[in-house]
């Protein structure tokens, strides 16, 4: 490393110009230290005289080399009496997760958002990076344009307990200041074709739209169900005492956003179709379940064009909302030498359980169509 401001034997008051010619030495700029190795290139100081008489001072360098073994190009410019530069840096095939990580992270010219960003998606892999960075006072933004080449990314790395990782990722990562903005993403969830696409505005305490879809239908396994609870937070795909088995399949939906705000928390909607899926209930029975439409929104759940079967019943959802006031919608039911179990009473609204249960205590039931309508005040 050389500081050729301080260059011993050089007096930068008696000169115009200081330049080192650099072969095969390593190089680092302190505003985003990325170490390079085996670089060639040149470092040129020069002090112009202003019109006041003074001299002011400019800095500048261009320099290639290698940086975890991929090729990178650095240039840069910097007036220093005017308060303005810029830092350009160019790589292909470049590890995301090592010091282009690193450097994100502890740089002070990303540490107005990226770093935490890069920090919730912990991308991997390789991709060609270019960024631009404001050295000085440089009024201009800091752009950086990252092309992912089959990388990775997991949706809250840092603290989901399991994350929703897509890999096989290809597709663009661009960022102006701190508006981050995905585009064109295609990757798999277990090996399922996804699109990832939206934009974080402000860091950890901006706005965040962030859109995850399936574009085939997606096996519900072991993993996946575990991971989707905390994305939901609150909300839920099903009413209480109802779980999910793996090995069924749906098209996914998931939307993650967040309010402007430091104190404002990540949420999500999820919404799915193509679905076939087996429910158990809380005593154990299952429920299978085929049908289009499934849509969670905050505490609410929307239902529509869904059918139920268990044995003895089959139960065809038209059009339901499961919220705080319970079922509330349309739905067609029928039954053939139906036993009425506890458990299977749980599908039933919780303010006509009771009388429900009253009536058809110790009978098997058979009926061709029966057509239930729940309303918002709990009536049927």
């Amino acid at each position: 490393m050389v500081d050729i401001v301080a260059k011993a034997g050089v007096d930068v008051k008696a000169v115009d110009v200081v330049r080192l010619e650099l072969e095969k030495e390593r190089f680092r700029y302190r505003e985003f230290p990325l170490q390079m190795e085996r670089v060639t290139g040149w470092v040129e100081l020069r002090r112009p005289l202003l019109e006041d008489g003074t001299r002011g001072r400019t800095i500048a360098f261009d320099a290639r080399g290698t940086v975890d073994d991929a090729p990178v190009h650095v240039s840069a410019r910097i007036v220093e009496h005017e308060g303005v530069g810029r830092l350009r840096v160019t790589a292909n095939d470049f590890p995301l997760e090592g010091q282009l990580a690193t450097t994100i992270a502890e740089a002070e010219a990303t540490s107005d958002g990226l770093d935490a960003v890069w920090d919730y998606l912990a991308p991997k892999g390789r991709a060609n990076v270019v960024a631009e960075l404001p050295l000085a006072d440089d009024p201009d933004p800091l752009r950086l344009s990252v092309s992912l080449e089959d990388a990775t990314i997991s949706l809250d790395a840092a603290d989901a307990p399991r994350p929703l990782v897509v890999e096989s990722l290809v597709g663009d990562i661009d960022v102006e200041d701190d508006w981050i903005t995905l585009s064109g993403l295609r990757g798999d969830v277990q090996g399922t074709p996804v699109a990832v696409g939206g934009i974080i505005d402000g860091g950890t305490d901006g706005e965040w739209e962030i859109d995850v879809r399936t574009e085939q239908p997606l096996t519900l396994t072991p993993e996946l169900l575990d991971a989707l609870p905390y994305y939901l937070g609150e909300a839920s795909f099903l009413p209480q005492g109802l779980s999910l088995e793996s090995g069924g399949h749906l098209v996914l939906s998931l939307r993650l956003h967040r309010a402007a705000g430091k104190d404002e928390k990540l949420t999500a909607e999820v919404s799915a179709s193509d679905i076939e899926a087996r429910l158990r209930l809380p005593e154990g029975t299952a429920v299978d379940v085929q049908g289009q439409g499934l849509e969670v929104i905050g505490s609410d759940v929307r239902i529509h064009g869904l059918r139920a079967t268990a044995t003895g019943l089959i139960v065809d959802v038209e059009q339901v909302e499961v919220g705080e006031d319970g079922i509330v919608g349309n739905l067609d039911v029928q039954l053939d030498r139906f036993d009425t179990t506890d458990d299977l009473l749980t599908l039933v609204p919780e303010s006509a359980r009771a009388v429900v249960s009253e009536i058809l205590e110790g009978r098997l039931l058979t009926t061709p169509l029966l057509a239930v309508t729940t309303l918002e005040d709990g009536s049927v």
